[in-house]
């Protein structure tokens, strides 16, 4: 499965397009990330800017979401119980279902 995004707004910005979307994961997470290029956010070729931030479950917390630029994808974390004291995020595991969790996302491309 993929990503599913949803345009919140879309405006100008100079010579740049923006938008604030929201992303919702699927069922099975990828290690690495799951794909997420300039075309699933509205735009033709280029991402310059990605604000993630924490994607949220109503019942069960949230993960912290980042964007890897080079890899075009989308990447999830989660806190580290087993290390709590050093405050570490780890990717979360590969197959972890995350299809309740949705991020609103600001970017910046053309």
């Amino acid at each position: 499965m993929a990503l599913t995004v949803s345009i919140v707004e879309k405006f100008v910005v100079g010579s740049r397009l923006g938008v604030v979307a929201d992303i919702t994961f699927d069922s099975s997470y990828t290690t690495g990330g799951e794909d997420l290029t300039p075309q699933n956010l509205g735009f033709r070729n280029s991402l310059s800017f990605f604000s993630g931030g924490v994607a949220r479950n109503a019942t069960t917390g949230a993960v912290e979401v980042r964007h890897n630029r080079t890899a075009n994808k989308i990447q999830a974390f989660w806190g580290d119980n087993a290390n709590a004291a050093a405050a570490a995020l780890i990717e979360v595991a590969s197959t972890t279902d995350l299809s309740a969790y949705v991020v609103r996302v600001f970017a910046i491309g053309k």
